[in-house]
């Protein structure tokens, strides 16, 4: 598994992605995505708990990655959703090992 839409890089009051491509950040400006300060990332604030988990597996169902990690990664978050039954599926998770070499993987 090597093609993705871009990841998920935060999740917690807003929900921060960086896209692959410029077809992955239409797709993000078309959910409700917005430029975010970080360079190259995007940033969408949910309304609620509801709808960040609406939005947590529309991006999985567009191609979005979540990334794993230490502490409260997306991943990590998901796990959790998952576990509580606000989201349901699988999941790709994005780890990486080196600089520039990553594993993807479904969780």
């Amino acid at each position: 598994m090597s093609d993705i839409s871009g990841f998920v890089t935060r999740i917690d009051t807003n929900v921060v992605v960086i896209p692959e491509d410029s077809q992955s950040s239409r797709k993000l400006l078309k959910i409700g995505f917005s430029l975010c300060p970080e360079p190259g990332s995007y940033i969408f604030s949910p309304k609620d708990d509801g709808d960040k988990y609406s939005l947590i597996e529309r991006l999985r169902d567009e191609g979005f990655a979540f990334s794993g990690g230490a502490g409260w990664s997306p991943s990590e978050v998901v796990d959790y959703a998952r576990d509580q039954g606000y989201v349901s599926g699988k999941f790709l998770r994005v780890t990486w090992f080196s600089q520039g070499s990553r594993n993807i993987e479904y969780f």
